[in-house]
């Protein structure tokens, strides 16, 4: 849920500020976030928690795609 908060609410402001927090440190992996960012700001994006292993065919279909990924990695 965290990283779908901080996805939708957190990360342009992020962004924004350099990636630098208020007290003066940074973003907890703020290079990953600032990738994320470079590749979604311009798409029309919100990320959305679903319970894992639900019966929902987009939950479904991304752990199919990432086992099969893996096979593929892996061997």
């Amino acid at each position: 849920m965290e990283v779908v908060n901080a996805f939708n609410s957190k990360l342009t402001g992020w962004h924004e500020c350099g990636y630098k927090l208020k007290n003066g440190g940074r973003v907890k992996y703020w290079k990953l976030w600032k990738k994320i960012w470079k590749v979604s700001h311009k798409l029309p994006l919100r990320v959305q928690w679903i319970k894992g292993h639900a019966k929902n065919r987009w939950n479904n279909r991304c752990d199919m795609t990432a086992k099969a990924e893996a096979k593929l990695r892996v061997g």
